[in-house]
């Protein structure tokens, strides 16, 4: 998981007014009750580890789920006053090491008084690559559906996943589902062929006669809906799922599985219209500011593709400024409450040299209802785009989004853009991806097609569109101008990469799951030699540092005190070697 660091120097000075001074006190001396309280989180903290030593999590969560809680008249109160009174107990060198979000977040669930609201906790973990060992996780409590303290990391789509939630509902989708789901990714997963076949018919806006027979067909046979659920609910297709089987077949679906999909739908709904009010209150902060700026992804491609908001499900919000407007719309979002999150390697004082090397910045909403990525640029310097955003704007349209126009870019830009965000993020992560692309086409008979190969072959993207269309045709049966099937058969690279993305999402094969196939995957996926540079030299550097850098199991295989860890330099190239070696001699 990458390392967030949040800016809140422009918070200082608020810090020194009268009324910011009275709060840091009343923030600082005890309260009535707060010595017992305190008193009572020490404990619960110094015996967290012995708890869990005599009974599983879930039992332990049972048990203080349970708790009495002490009473306030609002739950940002009860939580407010619960890390002040937790952080001493953490600074203590005893207890230092219990500074986790993992111990935090037990703390707020344990005492927090959520005024009749849900309270939920939530772990998460990095997704974990193949031949690595070490899973990093996150935790945070939700209230009433809002993160309490914690940032919100489900934004990196495709690197983290839930893997556990309390208390759990029936009516969600849990692990298990997905679980079983990436375990079949692993497998030969022939024997899941009518349920993938299943899942593409339905993930349409518009169903042919022919879509609709197949899908009442397949309903009929024995279906691994768990398999399905898990599925549509890791490649965001449950909201098209759901309103497919809903309208064609419920009666062919189990009672239990409906009820499922259906809960899942009306929740996504609800917070895609929340994120629709989040995305005004943005366009309408930077107008203020006299910023312009146009909804990338997200509402407007849900309202303006799918024709409904509700069809298509978004995590986070995605804004495209000018470059030169990056400064003053951070300020604007940071001055309105937003908490500006930097990634690793972005410096907090040097927009120079950010916005030549990024392409966004992050910011969380001051409620975390979601994360707002403002974007300069749709690509990262490590993989380039010969595209300068400027020359977008004057194809800019203004289209309807609920009861208001909003910017939206050119359909034939727009098609570019979204085919280069499925190669840069790899498409097999989100099937919605190709979705996307499948449903602008068919919702769009009128795109010039000259302009779309001109503007792609200009920047350097012309396989990565190919390698879109292509995906769209195979999967979502796409209609597409003889010309660019032509283009793309003829193309040196794009048929066996779009044959090799469509195995990997229907589980027939893992060879693009390391690092080293993902890196290989962008170098083909780029048709100018300078523009696969960047990624050969990421790949080169990253197997140089896996090849010398120590790991963890380096220090397992010979143990050396602190005065000798510089041998571990050479020791991990030799285990490296020894591992390579057991390798060839068991083939």
């Amino acid at each position: 998981m990458r390392k967030m660091i949040i800016q809140d120097k422009y918070s200082l000075a608020a810090k020194w007014t009268p009324t910011g001074v009275v709060q840091r006190l009343r923030k600082t001396i005890l309260q009535p009750g707060d010595l017992v309280l305190m008193v009572q989180i020490g404990f619960f903290i110094w015996r967290i580890p012995a708890s869990l030593k005599k009974q599983n999590l879930k039992q332990f969560l049972e048990e203080i789920h349970k708790s009495s809680r002490p009473k306030t008249d609002k739950f940002q109160d009860s939580v407010e006053r619960i890390i002040r009174l937790r952080k001493p107990w953490l600074r203590l060198n005893k207890l230092k090491s219990y500074d986790t979000c993992y111990v935090r977040a037990l703390t707020l669930f344990r005492f927090a008084d959520a005024q009749g609201e849900d309270i939920k906790l939530h772990f998460v973990a990095e997704r974990k690559e193949k031949n690595k060992d070490r899973l990093k996780g996150h935790a945070w409590i939700t209230i009433a559906d809002k993160i309490i303290e914690e940032p919100s990391l489900l934004s990196e789509q495709g690197k983290v996943k839930e893997i556990f939630s309390y208390p759990q509902n029936r009516n969600e989708i849990h692990l298990s589902q997905v679980q079983a789901v990436e375990k079949m990714d692993e497998k030969d997963a022939t024997n899941k062929k009518k349920e993938f076949e299943l899942l593409l018919n339905c993930a349409r806006t518009h169903l042919t006669p022919e879509n609709v027979e197949i899908i009442r067909s397949l309903c009929t046979d024995a279906i691994d809906w768990d398999f399905i659920i898990g599925k549509a609910y890791w490649h965001s297709l449950i909201p098209l799922i759901y309103k497919s089987l809903n309208k064609y077949c419920a009666e062919l679906v189990p009672k239990e599985k409906m009820e499922l999909l259906s809960s899942y739908y009306l929740s996504s709904s609800r917070r895609n219209l929340l994120l629709v009010g989040v995305l005004f209150d943005v366009i309408d902060l930077l107008l203020r500011h006299g910023i312009e700026s146009i909804p990338y992804k997200g509402p407007s491609l849900a309202a303006n593709v799918y024709g409904d908001i509700s069809y298509r499900k978004f995590c986070d919000l995605d804004i495209v400024v000018r470059q030169e407007d990056v400064p003053n719309a951070r300020d604007a979002l940071v001055a309105a409450g937003y908490k500006w999150k930097l990634i690793q390697g972005q410096k907090p004082n040097n927009d120079k040299d950010n916005l030549r090397k990024w392409h966004e910045y992050n910011f969380v909403h001051p409620q975390g209802y979601t994360t707002i990525d403002l974007h300069w640029r749709i690509t990262p310097q490590r993989f380039p785009l010969g595209l300068n955003m400027n020359n977008l704007w004057p194809h800019v349209t203004k289209k309807q989004l609920l009861n208001r126009k909003v910017n939206q870019f050119s359909t034939e830009d727009l098609l570019i853009l979204l085919c280069i965000h499925g190669a840069k993020d790899l498409w097999w992560v989100r099937v919605g991806w190709i979705c996307d692309v499948a449903e602008l086409i068919k919702s769009n008979s009128a795109i010039n097609w000259g302009v779309v190969g001109d503007r792609a072959e200009s920047i350097g993207a012309k396989r990565m569109l190919y390698v879109g269309l292509g995906l769209a045709e195979e999967l979502f049966d796409t209609p597409l101008p003889p010309d660019v099937q032509r283009e793309i058969n003829e193309d040196k690279a794009a048929p066996k990469l779009i044959n090799l993305v469509k195995k990997k999402i229907l589980g027939e094969c893992s060879e693009i799951s390391n690092f080293v196939a993902k890196s290989r995957f962008r170098i083909a996926v780029r048709e100018r030699v300078k523009d696969k540079l960047p990624s050969i030299a990421l790949m080169f550097s990253s197997a140089v540092r896996s090849s010398f850098i120590p790991q963890d199991k380096d220090k397992e295989w010979v143990q050396l005190p602190h005065s000798l860890y510089f041998l571990y330099y050479f020791i991990r190239p030799l285990r490296m070697l020894y591992r390579m070696l057991i390798i060839l001699l068991k083939r």
